[in-house]
């Protein structure tokens, strides 16, 4: 939980590669402080730092029912690369994203999260690993699927 803290309002556009944080309910004293750095910075500054408290860190916590991902995100303030701004579709929605080249050799393993072809993604996962001559553990997410 404290790695959050240096990610709060940090004003840079800088790439932060980070573990998540996993909470339990809404009354978490991790949440608690965040919430409360995010008014005193309002109230001192002004709405523009309790945005930056908010977007340093809200993309690095996640419902404790999703612990068993051990989930890492790079996460930045568009524009950091010099890729373009790119789009692909998602379920019913369109999701920006902009492409980050990363070596593929740092992958340690990939948990592909439950969806209806959970099969056919974890072939596909394994193709690619073959294909590119890479080692890494594939798993399963053990969390129930539901399609929203």
């Amino acid at each position: 939980e404290k790695q959050l803290d240096t990610h709060a309002g940090a004003p840079t556009a800088l790439p932060i590669f980070d573990v998540v944080t996993y909470v339990s309910n809404a009354k978490s004293p991790i949440l608690r402080e965040i919430i409360d750095g995010a008014l005193w910075n309002y109230m001192a500054v002004g709405h523009t730092a309790m945005y930056a408290v908010f977007a340093g860190i809200s993309p690095f916590i996640k419902d404790a029912s999703f612990r068993d991902e051990k989930e890492s995100r790079l996460c930045c303030r568009y524009p950091v690369f010099d890729s373009p701004l790119r789009f692909r579709t998602g379920g019913s929605h369109l999701i920006p994203y902009i492409e980050i080249p990363i070596m593929l050799t740092f992958i340690k393993e990939i948990m592909v999260g439950l969806g209806p072809n959970l099969e056919l993604d974890l072939m596909a996962i394994d193709m690619v690993r073959r294909a590119q001559n890479l080692s890494f553990e594939i798993s399963a997410s053990k969390l129930p699927f539901r399609n929203w």
